[in-house]
């Protein structure tokens, strides 16, 4: 059986808001990874505007793509709501 994978994309201009997502990434891959440990992880930080627009076109605030999906731009998602995204994709795989 092959080990599910959350491919995370933090999309952001700017680097401080990238950051500040992924701090909040990094707490609910804490949980994830305590109630499913055979999860892979891969984390991109993405500032490129031409491959931000391919996933939204708010630009002034983060986007956060999981598994090629938008889940959320234009606001800061608090760690419990990334936690309940990612349980999502990983039930999905």
């Amino acid at each position: 059986m092959e080990r599910p994978t959350l491919n995370i994309k933090i999309c952001g201009y700017r680097k401080a808001q990238r950051y500040s997502v992924e701090r909040s990434v990094r707490t609910a891959l804490n949980i994830i990874q305590e109630n499913y440990p055979e999860v892979q992880v891969i984390i991109q930080q993405i500032s490129d505007l031409q491959e931000i627009l391919k996933y939204t076109q708010v630009l002034l605030y983060p986007g956060l793509v999981v598994n090629g999906k938008l889940v959320c731009a234009g606001r800061f998602p608090k760690h419990q709501e990334i936690y309940e995204w990612l349980e999502k994709a990983i039930a999905e795989n």
